[in-house]
């Protein structure tokens, strides 16, 4: 059959795809073995079983691979094409260069540990995020788990989902096509009941115990007797088969399995966080044991304890290069004749990418190593003392420098490369045309090798740097970006990778670093910067893997997924050292921060660590000085204030003197912070400083100074709309109808929010919600945004049936949604769910939308409200009491607004759970934030002074309000 199928598909795509062997077969498909024509790459084209096809159909085949194609994540396989072929569907994704889970259990039995953890951790990544977009893997086994130059990467999406789609509409019947792998099926989906992405989270904890133990979780002598075991049978422990598994992991392996969706942990990111937090530390410490006990076996007792202490503290595994080569500094490479301008620092990239990672060959990384070369030897040519000087500093162990000679048409390049002593370790010299330095340095560097390989290993290629172009103008002008991005010289950079990418248009490296430069520069997450991310891993399928996966966290962020967060995490545990790898996940993390909150300390932590790099990275201090001047640490903004100061950045030195200045009281600071185009953090930070300890008479009174202050700037407007919000905020909703109307904006989506803020934080009496109900359902073609609102306000007045039923209606409207949208209703249907006593799956349902929501790192007024009632929601739930609390302190960073909101919320809870000190701190911030609010809302004020005077011990005394004042 699989010969037919072949005959059939390969003259339908021959213009595109040269076929060449068949490489697998299984339930469902046959893969083979193709060349991309166009691209010049290797593909593995996945064609469907013929019957599968006839009762898939076309259109359902392609719509939900179609889907499965938009995931972009490091730990995902790509789609690349799909299609139909002389009635055959097919897709193609890239041919990868390993293994499948599958290959190496066969190979090696079990997994330890804290190996198999991590492996399921990366995994989980990639999951997480194919669910955070609605999709479910629906058949995850080891042989979809993919492991490919050290990373874990899941293929076959698409599939399952479609066949179970057909098997709903009744289409398979007889088709004999089972969806998923019965050992790996959760009981639900082997009921066929509803599945979601918990189903993949125990498919995964199945993975996970036979990694562990060598044995599935489940098995019997039938495939009855499995599903029986599967279905009512007790969940197997790890620690039953294995010894010394830490009870962490044996518990969260059981939990994933539970029989019962909703027992499981809320997301499959839980799962993979508990097996390996728990699993490495012990895993390790076992491995530890198990050596000295080998040692006891093996050696004689005659052996002294000197002996023993250096074998085990000294010897290691056999080196794969000679001593003194696993830790490698390029220096740039002196140049002499015509056309080599910047060819010499240009060495340090090349070689530095060519040898890193190659056996045991650590290269350090170029910025790095320049940085030093320059403030030892500025721009002079250096010599071996200079070199040696560089590596020590660099924390190498030798060091490798050079020369090219041109004579015009011709070029010979030597390379020598020294130990800390000054003593040569090898010796390595190239000729070739002037004009071919990548082929030459890589000539070269593969000379080196064999000089230095010690290994009974054959001896492996130069990774050649990542630079895939056979234009040599392109290579240039890269070479030249690099130079000057080294030292942070944007704009030339930027126009120097510009002229790479027109020169090439598939120069990866080139596009990531064009990306990169504009993310130095404060622009991405979109136009330019984003185009230059996505081709960036449109053509990386040929670079190393440390590369691709940096240029798939990069693409991410660019896209702004938050599931960029767990990339650049990922990249940086990798690779240390890597600066840029740590600016991004800073500024993931930063973007992101509403979404997946932090405390200030811990989104800092990456800027420092690009400053510990290297201080002259001026960026790296932007958003970390934002959050100490959020937090009033004059400690932290001088410390920043430092870093401009050492780079000559006179701009930001000049908005840390007004921020100084404004946080010292200075209204007048604000307005010209707000008046500058760029730059606008610093003044957020500061203006929400002064807010947060004023009463809200004086923050109104602030907001009409800056509002009057900013008429005729950029951003005159946008200050109406903020007093507006603030004073709605404040309880004042009449006042910011007052300001909306006079600024001529009264209508619209921002003056319904305005009326709506006290009905979205649960603070409006039931008339008012009775008519926004009413208002809501007269509508006659509400838009779904605002259907967002008219669902909260039913929740509110106890009607969450039909909530469900308008946020389910929404849902499965066959117009596509964005992403913040279908976030939005996801999480209103949880929460309609909660209501209604389903907590568990309403829980995991908020959670995915929420995921969903933060894909798109957009805070808008349909999804500040939501995220309110989320957090709400953990304060109630214990095991997620400490989340709730994260959300409400710092995940509503732009929502000024929300913040008595928050205040009061949050004096509430600590006066349930028998903290009267927090408690009365929060309300007493509520009620000085609420001095004057309209009428209607006097009594919630009344109740949160009468809180406090209960929680004191004080009488309360009367106030303007006529309520009771401590």
């Amino acid at each position: 059959m699989a010969d037919d199928i072949l005959e059939r598909l390969g003259p339908a795509l021959s213009d595109r795809y040269a076929i060449e062997r068949r490489i697998g077969q299984g339930g469902m498909a046959t893969v083979y073995l193709a060349e991309d024509l166009k691209h010049h790459r290797r593909v593995a084209i996945k064609v469907l079983r013929p019957e599968l096809s006839a009762s898939l159909g076309i259109e359902r085949f392609l719509r939900e691979i179609e889907m499965a194609a938009k995931l972009q994540h490091p730990h995902v396989v790509p789609v690349y094409d799909s299609g139909s072929a002389d009635g055959v569907l097919y897709y193609v994704m890239p041919f990868v260069e390993g293994e499948s889970l599958r290959d190496l259990l066969q190979r090696e039995g079990r997994i330890p540990v804290a190996r198999a953890a991590a492996i399921i951790r990366e995994a989980a990544s990639g999951l997480a995020y194919a669910h955070a977009q609605g999709i479910v893997h629906r058949d995850i086994k080891p042989e979809n788990i993919m492991l490919s130059g050290g990373h874990a990467v899941v293929a076959d999406f698409g599939i399952a989902r479609a066949v179970d789609a057909s098997r709903e509409d009744g289409n398979l019947t007889g088709a004999g096509i089972a969806i998923g792998t019965p050992a790996y099926m959760s009981p639900e989906q082997a009921t066929a009941d509803t599945v979601d992405a918990r189903s993949d989270q125990y498919a995964l904890a199945c993975v996970f115990y036979e990694m562990v133990t060598g044995k599935q979780a489940f098995s019997g002598p039938t495939m009855q007797a499995m599903l029986t075991s599967m279905l009512t049978g007790p969940r197997p422990k790890l620690s039953s088969v294995v010894a010394d598994v830490p009870p962490g992991v044996d518990g969260a392996t059981q939990r994933a399995l539970a029989t019962d969706p909703n027992a499981r942990f809320a997301s499959i990111t839980e799962f993979a966080d508990a097996v390996l937090d728990e699993g490495s530390g012990v895993a390790a410490a076992t491995r530890e044991s198990q050596r000295w006990k080998r040692l006891a076996i093996i050696l004689p007792a005659s052996v002294t304890l000197a002996a023993v202490v250096w074998m085990v503290f000294f010897a290691g595994p056999p080196r794969s290069v000679v001593l003194g080569a696993e830790s490698i500094a390029v220096v740039p490479f002196t140049t002499s004749g015509p056309g080599l301008d910047g060819v010499g620092e240009g060495m340090v990239d090349l070689l530095t990418g060519a040898l890193d990672g190659v056996g045991a060959i650590d290269a350090v990384d170029p910025r790095t190593v320049v940085r030093e070369w320059r403030r030892r030897v500025q721009d002079g040519p250096g010599d071996l003392q200079d070199a040696l000087a560089v590596a020590r500093a660099s924390k190498a162990a030798s060091v490798l420098l050079g020369s090219i000679v041109s004579t015009g048409s011709t070029a010979r390049l030597t390379a020598t490369l020294h130990d800390l002593d000054g003593s040569e370790l090898s010796r390595a010299s190239v000729d070739g045309p002037a004009d071919s330095v990548l082929a030459l340095s890589n000539a070269l560097a593969l000379a080196l090798l064999r000089d230095i390989w010690r290994s009974r290993e054959p001896l492996p290629s130069a990774n050649a740097s990542g630079i895939r172009s056979n234009s040599v103008p392109a290579i240039r002008a890269y070479l030249t970006g690099e130079r000057y991005h080294r030292r942070g010289m944007w704009d030339s950079a930027q126009a120097a990778f510009e002229e790479a990418v027109a020169d090439d248009s598939t120069f990866a490296l080139a596009w990531f670093r064009l990306a990169n430069t504009l993310g130095w520069k404060g622009v991405y997450q979109g136009g330019a910067a984003r185009e230059a991310a996505a081709k960036a891993v449109q053509y990386s399928d040929s670079l190393p893997p440390r590369l691709r996966s940096l240029l798939y966290a990069s693409n991410l962020f660019n896209l702004a997924d938050n599931a960029a967060i767990d990339s650049a995490a990922s990249y940086t545990r990798m690779h240390p050292g890597d600066a840029d790898g740590w600016y991004l996940l800073g500024e993931a993390q930063y973007h992101a921060r509403s979404y997946r909150p932090k405390p200030p300390a811990e989104l800092r932590q990456p800027f420092d660590r690009v400053l510990e790099i290297d201080s002259s990275l001026t960026q790296a201090a932007i958003h970390p000085l934002e959050l100490a001047i959020l937090t009033e640490d004059t400690t932290l903004i001088s410390r920043y204030a430092r870093v401009f100061q050492s780079a000559g950045a006179e701009t930001e030195l000049a908005r840390v003197a007004l921020a100084r200045r404004a946080l010292a009281g200075s209204d007048s600071a604000i307005v010209a912070m707000f008046g500058d185009a760029i730059g606008q953090g610093v003044a957020f930070s500061a203006l929400q400083a002064r807010l947060a300890a004023m009463r809200g008479a004086e923050a109104l009174d602030l907001g009409a100074y800056l509002q009057q202050g900013l008429v005729g700037t950029p951003n005159g407007p946008q200050f109406q709309v903020v007093t507006a919000l603030l004073a709605a905020g404040l309880g004042r909703v009449d006042t910011a109808r007052t300001l909306l109307q006079a600024s001529g904006i009264a209508g619209g989506t921002q003056g319904s929010y305005v009326g709506l803020i006290p009905a979205l934080g649960g603070f409006e009496y039931p008339a008012r919600l009775e008519r926004f109900d009413s208002a809501f359902s007269a509508v006659p073609a509400p838009n779904q945004y605002l259907a967002v609102w008219h669902g909260l306000v039913m929740l509110e007045r106890g009607k969450p049936r039909e909530a469900q039923a308008l946020a389910r209606r929404l849902l499965a409207a066959p117009d596509s949604l964005r992403s913040e949208l279908r976030g939005s209703l996801a999480v209103l249907d949880g929460l309609t769910m909660v209501a209604l006593g389903d907590t568990a799956a309403g829980v995991a349902r908020i959670d995915a939308g929420l995921e969903t929501i933060g894909s798109s790192l957009t805070m808008t007024p349909f999804t500040v409200p939501l995220q309110l009632r989320a957090a709400l929601l953990d304060l109630q739930i214990p095991a997620r009491r400490q989340a709730g609390l994260a959300r409400l302190r710092w995940g509503f960073p732009n929502s000024p607004e929300m913040a008595p909101i928050i205040e009061y919320r949050l004096g509430q809870h600590f006066d349930r759970t028998g903290q009267p000190d927090s408690a009365v701190a929060h309300l007493g911030r509520f009620v000085d934030l609420w001095d004057a609010p309209d009428s209607s809302y006097a009594p919630l004020v009344q109740d949160a002074r009468a809180t406090i005077a209960r929680l004191s011990g004080e009488a309360p005394v009367e106030d303007t309000l006529g309520t009771a004042r401590p």
